[in-house]
């Protein structure tokens, strides 16, 4: 991927409302990865939308095309208590 077309204006997250979320985006080319790290934690039960812009370009210079949009809902962790060991 071009790490230039992978901005915080083409790599957005928005809430359940489709009001943005405020984030920093970043582009390692060395894992070709991309990270979107919002800049407050998420709420629990709430549900989110992540899109990738049609316009982010691979190295060759060909678009995505069309945005590729996902959602998904953020769950409490589940915190459990081991029992004790009982030894005889």
């Amino acid at each position: 991927m071009d790490g230039g077309t992978i901005t915080a204006s083409s790599f957005t997250l928005t809430d359940g409302e489709g009001q943005p979320m405020a984030a920093t985006v970043a582009y390692a080319a060395a894992t070709r990865t991309a990270t979107l790290q919002p800049a407050h934690a998420l709420a629990n039960g709430k549900t989110y939308t992540a899109r990738l812009a049609g316009t982010i370009r691979t190295t060759g210079g060909a678009a995505l095309g069309a945005d590729y949009v996902w959602q998904f809902r953020v769950e409490p962790l589940i915190r459990y208590t081991p029992l004790p060991l009982i030894r005889k």
